[in-house]
């Protein structure tokens, strides 16, 4: 799995868990508490992809979260990571 695929499955998953939830807040109680805790859920989906696979892929060592928007090589290594 590459770190490309990671980061946008892993924030698709985080934004549509959101979406969600906002549905969630605007709807009948019935509603309300499915679309809540399907967001929730989704969220910690999203939350565990990262958690397992945003990591480089030479040396295996958790990537930082912190600024991995500008990210271009590996903090530990130094090899490129291709995103």
């Amino acid at each position: 799995m590459t770190l490309r695929y990671v980061r946008r499955t892993g924030w698709t998953l985080i934004v549509v868990g959101i979406l969600f939830m906002i549905i969630g807040v605007n709807t009948a109680e019935a509603v309300h508490i499915f679309f809540g805790i399907a967001g929730l859920i989704i969220n910690i989906i999203g939350l565990l992809v990262f958690q397992f696979f945003w990591k480089c892929p030479y040396c295996h060592r958790h990537l930082l979260s912190q600024g991995s928007v500008e990210m271009e090589f590996c903090l530990f290594c130094g090899n490129d990571l291709e995103l």
